[in-house]
């Protein structure tokens, strides 16, 4: 006890005065909690005499301390010189040793922890591009954003039916066709009303006139908006996302993704992605989207092995243009 004060003397009162969970809630340190324990111990009689001989209820136990009391006698006073510091111990070679090699070791797979373990190919695409500002749309002239009339083109792309389209083409009645194909989209509520209205017909019929569909015809199967989920190697996502000089052999990231349009020929696979926002070049398409549909190209050949894909293309129905990657 020093003379500061004299905790257990506060400590026996709370007891005494039946307020014991009041006391171990206000503790402060796991010492307060072992003060009011021994104050209550059968063996705890030179703790009450400190605290003042109060009368407090034992608690039984079959345990056996020894408790001694050690005062703290008055700090010596300054003589006004240092006191004599003890000379230092020599310093253990080895523990030393030993410290400095576990102070410079450093995680051998550090570059990865970068690396997340799922990610989504679009994630890669939106991340390498620079954010841009809409027109918006009650400034626009159809009253659609551009990011709403791309989804609107996208959508209808989606569900058309390419034979219909590629028929009506050869009969020379494609602008009736697309208008039709529209009219049965809202029909079967796949797109609003107010939307199909505002669909841009021209791009559309550019696109059925464009190398992108004689592809999409002269494919055996035409599988659209094909999902996948699968591990490729770490090094080609890291590549996707730009990221240089990390070392990552053998290990796997799982990606997800939709690819548009993936068509199946005899002995090989052909990859086309719908793009539907203003670029003005094809180099600006290529550098924006090359990394996505290579990771889509990987992960198609691995679920469609042995057959590979061939041949990437963007499909930019704004440039009106297959552009190949």
């Amino acid at each position: 006890m020093t003379k500061t004060g004299n905790p257990f003397a506060r400590a026996a009162a709370f007891l005494a005065a039946g307020a014991g969970e009041t006391l171990n809630r206000q503790a402060n340190s796991f010492a307060d909690w072992l003060r009011a324990a021994l104050l209550v111990h059968p063996f705890g009689g030179p703790l009450r005499r400190l605290a003042g001989d109060l009368e407090l209820p034992f608690v039984f136990t079959e345990s056996e301390i020894t408790v001694s009391v050690q005062e703290v006698g008055p700090e010596p006073e300054a003589s006004g010189q240092e006191p004599e510091q003890p000379a230092a111990a020599p310093a253990d070679p080895v523990l030393v040793a030993g410290l400095r090699e576990g102070f410079v070791w450093r995680y051998p797979a550090a570059e990865l922890a970068a690396v997340p373990a799922k990610v989504s190919v679009t994630s890669i695409v939106h991340k390498a591009e620079q954010t841009t500002l809409e027109r918006p749309a009650f400034l626009s002239r159809d009253g659609l954003t551009a990011a709403e009339m791309g989804t609107a083109l996208h959508v209808f792309l989606e569900h058309a039916d390419f034979s219909a389209l590629a028929a009506a083409k050869d009969a020379g009645g494609l602008e009736e066709a697309i208008l039709a194909e529209r009219q049965r989209q809202v029909d079967r509520q796949l797109v609003a009303p107010e939307i199909a209205e505002k669909l841009d017909v021209s791009r559309i019929r550019r696109f059925v006139e464009g190398e992108a569909f004689a592809k999409i015809c002269a494919a055996d199967e035409v599988l659209r908006e094909l999902a996948f989920i699968t591990a490729l190697p770490a090094e080609a996502v890291l590549a996707a996302q730009g990221t240089e000089g990390v070392r990552a052999e053998g290990e796997q990231v799982l990606v997800q993704g939709i690819a548009d349009l993936v068509l199946v020929y005899p002995d090989h696979l052909e990859l086309l992605d719908y793009k539907t926002d203003r670029r003005k070049t094809e180099a600006d398409f290529l550098r924006a989207y090359r990394a996505q549909l290579n990771l889509y190209a990987l992960a198609i050949d691995k679920r469609f092995a042995p057959k590979k894909v061939t041949y990437k293309g963007i499909c930019s129905l704004e440039l009106g243009k297959l552009i190949e990657v």
